[in-house]
């Protein structure tokens, strides 16, 4: 997860240290609430963070816009990699 997480250009939007970028930051997210755009909140568990890496758009954290990770990581296809997908929560987890 964390040669993924540095390969795939995760950290040029997400932060590992809690500070804000273009995309949350990854410290702590994982067994958090997370309050979206539409003013519902839900728990950052693994399958959030799964569907978050698979298809970014489907729930966006609020003051946060839709459109930037999927541009981002397409040439990636995550989406179709569930093992990519899998270490990269592990991963997330581990960022307490």
């Amino acid at each position: 997860g964390k040669t993924l997480y540095g390969a795939d250009g995760c950290a040029a939007c997400h932060s590992l240290t809690g500070s804000a970028g273009a995309g949350p930051s990854l410290k702590g997210l994982a067994g958090s609430t997370v309050t979206l755009a539409t003013g519902q909140s839900v728990p950052a568990d693994d399958a959030y963070l799964e569907q978050s890496i698979a298809d970014p758009d489907a729930q966006i954290v609020k003051g946060y816009h839709a459109g930037i990770m999927p541009a981002a990581i397409a040439s990636y296809d995550l989406a179709g990699k569930p093992d990519d997908i899998r270490a990269l929560v592990a991963f997330i987890k581990s960022q307490t």
